[in-house]
């Protein structure tokens, strides 16, 4: 005998809200015991040291929304979406999920505005978080620069982008298994606070498959590196932060490049 549609919803409902409120026992960024086996993972990737965690923002269809923030949902390639916030571990686990911005927001809005982001402000961690250029330059937050010269530079770039790729490929492996969040699904129908439970409720599933080693779900491919940037957030500003995670980039390209 099959369900109806309202007693369908209901149980997914209860078991997305279930999920949720086990997300800090699934989705957690490394703790100081926790960091040395990160940076030994990372560094088997391309030789980058001192890496903690690679970050990047990943879009999720939605319905149109109602209401007059509708606008704020659309992204730049003209649909309606949350623009979801991730970091990850080596192993694809995914260490951190925001899930509560529209599409509209610029992926270093979230990153300013996550509890990730005021962790390090407040405690620096003892490593990186690798960025694309999308984000702004901080001591624990690095990203690539805009025009290498130096053979230095050039190394550090490939370096980085080859670290950091493992993110997208993280984020391709999720949506791969869940394909409710994949373009390919479509979107879902519901309003974006429930779209955003049931991206928090995959995430936490997610994690239990990496915990557990199942296989890969065979219709996952990993992407293909991309050498394009994205786009500069043009409210970023020069500040001592920006200026020491300048410091702290050119030390890393001549100690290590």
């Amino acid at each position: 005998m099959g369900i109806s549609q309202p007693a369908g919803s209901q149980c997914l409902h209860a078991v997305t809200k279930i999920l949720v409120s086990k997300r800090g026992d699934f989705i957690k960024f490394p703790t100081e015991n926790d960091i040395q086996a990160a940076k030994i993972g990372f560094a088997s990737l391309a030789a980058f040291p001192n890496v903690i965690g690679a970050v990047d923002g990943t879009h999720i269809n939605l319905q149109v929304p109602r209401g007059d923030d509708e606008p704020l949902f659309v992204c730049r390639k003209g649909g309606h979406s949350l623009n979801v916030q991730v970091t990850c571990d080596r192993e694809m686990r995914l260490t951190s999920v925001v899930a509560k911005f529209p599409g509209s927001t610029h992926d270093s809005f979230i990153w300013r505005n996550c509890n990730l982001k005021e962790q390090f402000a407040s405690n620096p961690p003892n490593g990186w978080l690798l960025g694309d250029s999308g984000y702004g330059l901080e001591p624990w937050l690095i990203t690539p620069l805009l025009d290498p010269t130096t053979q230095k530079e050039k190394n550090f770039n490939r370096s980085l982008k080859k670290t950091r790729f493992i993110v997208e490929n993280a984020i391709g492996l999720w949506k791969s298994v869940f394909r409710c969040i994949d373009k390919t699904g479509g979107y879902l129908l519901y309003s974006p606070r429930k779209v955003c439970n049931i991206v928090l409720a995959t995430a936490v599933l997610h994690n239990i498959r990496r915990n557990l080693k199942l296989p890969e779900d065979e219709t996952f491919t990993a992407a293909e590196e991309d050498d394009s940037e994205n786009d500069i957030d043009p409210n970023l500003e020069e500040n001592a932060i920006t200026l020491e995670g300048h410091r702290v980039r050119n030390k890393i390209i001549q100690t290590h490049f």
